[in-house]
Parts: structure tokens; C-alpha cells; sequence
């Protein structure tokens, strides 16, 4: 039996804008118990209160799911993105196909700009590391000499990968714009590895040492 967060969930899904009475009718409580479960649903960020005038008196609050409560139910993202790079894949010209893969890296790098251009190897990557969190990259780095690696131990999109291996370098070229040196991948998930890591080959004064 489904508990009274999740009946009146699934009643926002089915009627956006309901007030509190309407719920309660659905959801078959009184109007103090739905409202106190309502303050709860907000307090988890999935559900969204506007109020509404409706003629004369006290305005009313209209209640609907928040984007967080549309993720509670059930979803099938990773169907439609591996159909969507299956039909790129198929249709598109291996170099474009390419050249869109940069594209989304470029991308993905704007969307997470270093504070600083300027600032030392180690720190960007320790900055970039907190930014890259809210998407579900946990990665860390180390340095010997003038070798830095970079340590990523999940992978946000592994089972779009196990499909679409090409979707590895959108990783690489994003650290490369937003590091500015160039990457080397020397482990993946994919292929075996415990983790995905990248090199960064330094000269003595932190730039890059071409070999």
C-alpha cells in the first residue's frame, strides 16, 4: 500500500495545480494532515506552492510537483540518449559524428569555467573536482615530479558507455579546455580498469612538455 507522500505525489502528477482541499479528497485525509505532509514535500524540494487569488478573501496556495518530484517517477533517459547517439552514429558521417562529440566536451567545459585561468594545475583540479560533484563526478589527483594524474573513480554516464565508448573523450576534451594542457586517458572503466584516469605531462615551470 502506497504511504500518503507517495498518493499525494502521484494526485500532483495526474492534476497539476491542486489546493489542499482537492488533495485532500483524493488522497482521502484530512486538510491538516495533507498540508502538514505538503510543508515536508517542500522541505525535499519536490513540490512547488503558488498562491492564487480567486476572488474575494484570503488567497489559496496551489500545489504541483517541482522538476525533483517529475525524477521521482519513473524515467527512461538512458533509453533515449543511447537511441539518440545510435541513430548519430548511423547517420552522420564518422568525422562529423566526431567533431559533435568535441562539441559536447566544449560544452560541458563552458558549463563549468575555472574561477581563475591563471591559477596553479592542482588547484584547478581541485576546484574543478567540487564543480563537477553535482553531476556525479567524484575525481581526485596526485603529482611525481612533473606527472599529474587525475583520478576519476565513477562514472556518471558508465551505461550509456558500455554502448557508446565514444563518449569517453567528451571527458577528456572537457578537462582540456578547462585546464588548458593537454590530457592523456591512460585507464577507463569501460575497458577493465578500477577507475578512469588522465595524465598531464608538466615542464618545470607548470606548462605543458610536448614529447
Amino acid at each position: 500500500m502506497r504511504s500518503t507522500k507517495e498518493r499525494i505525489l502521484n494526485t500532483l502528477l495526474n492534476k497539476q495545480n491542486s489546493t489542499i482541499g482537492e488533495l485532500a479528497d483524493v488522497v482521502g485525509i484530512n486538510g491538516i494532515s495533507v498540508r502538514h505532509h505538503l510543508i515536508n514535500l517542500q522541505a525535499e524540494g519536490l513540490i512547488t506552492a503558488e498562491e492564487e487569488r480567486h476572488g474575494v478573501g484570503r488567497p489559496r496556495f496551489i500545489y504541483k510537483l517541482s522538476d525533483k518530484g517529475y525524477e521521482q517517477f519513473p524515467s527512461n533517459y538512458l533509453g533515449l540518449t543511447n537511441l539518440l547517439l545510435d541513430v548519430m552514429r548511423s547517420d552522420l558521417p564518422k568525422k562529423q559524428f566526431e567533431t559533435l562529440m568535441v562539441k559536447i566536451g566544449q560544452r560541458m567545459a563552458e558549463t563549468n569555467m575555472i574561477s581563475e585561468p591563471d591559477l596553479p594545475i592542482e588547484a584547478k583540479i581541485a576546484e574543478l573536482s567540487l564543480k563537477l560533484a553535482k553531476g556525479g563526478f567524484r575525481i581526485s589527483h596526485e603529482r611525481e615530479g612533473n606527472l599529474v594524474t587525475i583520478h576519476s573513480k565513477n562514472c556518471p554516464y558508465h551505461r550509456i558507455g558500455v554502448q557508446h565508448p565514444e563518449i569517453c573523450q567528451v571527458d577528456q576534451i572537457m578537462f582540456q579546455a578547462l585546464l588548458g594542457n593537454t590530457i592523456n586517458q591512460v585507464g577507463c572503466m569501460l575497458t577493465g580498469d578500477k577507475e578512469c584516469r588522465f595524465e598531464i605531462k608538466l615542464d618545470e615551470n607548470g606548462k605543458d612538455r610536448q614529447e
